[in-house]
């Protein structure tokens, strides 16, 4: 009788794993394999200066689309398309507007479930004045 209950919830339990793994898409399991690496943290970036945007390539294909989120949302493009080789140059635009809240979002062009933004805020500072404002981690301003 024990032996009948054992094999009864081992598969079971084996039912119930496989259900699940098969009700889960191939998009939904690609979907967390892009993942955007810098800039992934509080820092600061100055206005007129050149940063490496970086991100593990994941499974998102050939090209990648990179945008500049202010709160949450779309606002400027920093690529339309670029080849996903995990690293972009990105002259930060002198004419964005000081502020504290903004992401990278990179999207691939092919599938665009699969995506990831960066982590945490950035702040981007002006380059006329970001001495007087720049937050300093040890090597200075990011």
């Amino acid at each position: 009788m024990k032996r009948l209950i054992a094999s009864a919830v081992l598969l079971s339990v084996t039912l119930v794993a496989a259900a699940l793994f098969i009700g889960t898409s191939s998009s939904a399991l690609a979907a967390g394999t892009l993942t955007v690496d810098w800039p992934n943290n509080n820092i600061d970036l100055v206005a007129g200066m050149v940063y490496p945007i970086k991100w593990s390539k994941g499974n998102a294909g050939a090209n990648v689309k990179i945008r500049l989120l202010k709160v949450g949302r779309h606002y400027k493009w920093v690529s339309k398309k670029t080849a996903n080789d995990g690293e972009y140059f990105w002259t930060v635009p002198k004419s964005l507007p000081k502020n504290t809240k903004y992401k990278i979002r990179i999207t691939s062009t092919g599938n665009s479930s699969i995506s990831d933004d960066s982590d945490s805020n950035f702040t981007i500072l002006k380059a006329s004045n970001w001495w007087k404002d720049g937050v300093f981690y040890g090597d200075g301003v990011y």
